[in-house]
């Protein structure tokens, strides 16, 4: 690039020094417009986070000379299936003491899975425009101000994160810019697909902090201190795959039901795999002699029929089949490695008819015998009896 001087004709102290192709560029920088205002209830807008909760910096016009930026990017987390997001096209090269340089030119964008170069994305396409016109295409013509909306189609039925990378190239009219498919701004986008609840209870004390909405496959809950779970800010969503990557450099770890795919299986998956004889009594999957109450084992046979993995359960308290023993002991690895349960204090407060998912009917005296089971509207897979406590997993 050559240099270039420029001195004034009528103010000898008045000069300019730079490069000659500065002045020819068009260089913009495209944001988000009106930020404050955008919040909606399908939209959620928030700082892109690493994974250690510090903002994401992006790298722009680094082709320049002079108007190198480093910008936090923002991103949103969105549920609609074809949201319009809006930018706004803004000067992003210096100033000249002798003309503004090239003000307009051509915007495009590409969807990718990293920010700072194209990586391919499958699932989502978009295309863009000038605000008030009408139809969308793969470019568009701008000057600096002008007001651009951005249309996203999502086409996956699964949740995905992308970044819109903006590119801007001269329009060659009056000057004729080298800078092509300049980077000229970048934008997160997290499509937001609600399968399910994420409850957070505390590591220390099992107090309820919140619940969050989540495309993981069935609800779950994650067990974390209070410190950590402030540190999620007020998001109201968390994508599998963001917290996939958290879990890589362990921000927070998730309990055991991770282990599952999102916890216990569905209430049908249960109660088609739930075991009975022929007849309808009681099955005996066990045939230990001295598995005479077999509660227990008949739930986890119905579970590890439904995929659910119980391989962490001790094995004392295990079968020669390699099935769960002990209600009580069933249920506390349950309450402490899948969810918390409800519980009942009060059985009279337990509405049975409304029920469905797992029960533990808990008897205290000295010499009780307690029990486990499904329940659905009333009906249960091998009795109800008094307890002193009722423990409840609702399954969907």
């Amino acid at each position: 690039m050559g240099k270039l001087t420029i001195n004034s004709v009528s103010d000898s102290n008045v000069s300019y020094e730079g490069v000659t192709t500065e002045m020819d560029e068009f260089i913009p920088l495209v944001s988000l417009r009106d930020p404050q205002k955008y919040n909606t209830k399908n939209d959620e807008l928030l700082m892109d986070m690493d994974e250690n909760g510090n903002p994401v910096f992006v790298d722009l016009l680094s082709e320049t000379v002079d108007s190198q930026v480093n910008e936090a990017v923002q991103a949103i987390i969105t549920k609609l299936e074809k949201p319009i997001i809006p930018f706004t096209v803004k000067k992003g090269g210096p100033d000249f003491t002798f003309g503004k340089g090239d003000d307009d030119g051509y915007i495009s964008l590409e969807l990718s899975l990293e920010k700072d170069k194209y990586v391919e994305v499958e699932g989502a396409t978009a295309s863009i425009k000038l605000k008030d016109d009408t139809n969308y295409s793969d470019k568009v013509l701008v000057k600096w101000e002008d007001k651009i909306d951005v249309e996203i189609d999502i086409t996956t039925k699964n949740s995905i994160e992308f970044y819109i990378r903006f590119l801007a190239n001269d329009d060659k009219d009056r000057f004729e810019g080298d800078y092509e498919n300049l980077f000229c701004g970048c934008f997160k986008v997290v499509t937001k697909i609600v399968k399910s609840e994420i409850l957070f209870y505390s590591n220390k004390d099992g107090e309820y902090l919140g619940k969050k909405d989540s495309d993981f496959k069935n609800n779950r809950t994650i067990l974390i201190s209070a410190s950590e779970y402030n540190s999620l800010g007020n998001s109201t969503y968390l994508s599998k795959i963001s917290e996939d990557r958290k879990l890589k450099n362990e921000l927070f770890k998730f309990d055991w039901s991770r282990r599952n795919n999102g916890g216990l299986p569905s209430l049908g998956e249960l109660i088609h795999n739930y075991p009975t004889n022929v007849q309808g009594s009681r099955a005996t999957p066990s045939s230990d002699s001295y598995a005479v109450n077999q509660c227990a084992i008949r739930l986890s046979f119905g579970l590890i029929l439904s995929k659910f993995d119980i391989s962490l359960y001790p094995n004392v308290n295990k079968t020669s089949e390699g099935y769960a023993r002990s209600s009580y002991g069933f249920a506390v690895w349950l309450h402490n490695n899948v969810f918390l349960p409800q519980k009942f204090k009060n059985p009279q407060d337990f509405n049975m008819l409304k029920a469905h998912g797992i029960i533990f009917l808990w008897d205290k005296t000295e010499g009780g015998v307690s029990h486990i089971d499904i329940i659905y509207y009333g009906q249960t897979g091998s009795g109800y009896y008094g307890a002193d406590e009722i423990w409840y997993w609702e399954l969907k």
